[in-house]
């Protein structure tokens, strides 16, 4: 399953703050943040949030939510010499769902992250 189309950069927790509002429970707060092309990804104290922007205009959006009680398992991949980018792969319900990240992403940073809320 593919909740986000791109590779995945860091950006900043306020990138999506307005596309947040309304949708965070109480007590729940923004961890890290993550931006391909047009589609983002928020990793919060409860849960992970896929943002996909649909269309031309991007006036339409759908949000992904998982939370970290429902992951199954994950493993995270780091760069390497011939493949330069680094992945997080977890599994909701025996469904795989994979996320590609730029080779400047601290995938063992965000692996140490979901340890802590999904175990």
């Amino acid at each position: 399953m593919n909740i986000v189309n791109g590779k995945l950069k860091e950006a900043s927790n306020s990138e999506y703050a307005s596309h947040l509002e309304g949708l965070l429970a109480d007590g729940e707060g923004v961890l890290a943040t993550y931006k391909a092309i047009n589609d983002g990804i928020v990793f919060t104290n409860k849960r992970i949030i896929a943002i996909d922007f649909k269309g031309i205009t991007g006036k339409q959006v759908r949000y992904n939510s998982i939370h970290y009680k429902k992951i199954d398992m994950f493993f995270i991949e780091t760069a390497g010499v011939g493949d330069r980018d680094t992945e997080l792969e977890i599994w909701v319900a025996g469904e795989s769902i994979h996320l590609n990240f730029g080779k400047k992403v601290d995938i063992k940073n965000l692996g140490l992250l979901l340890s802590n809320y999904v175990f």
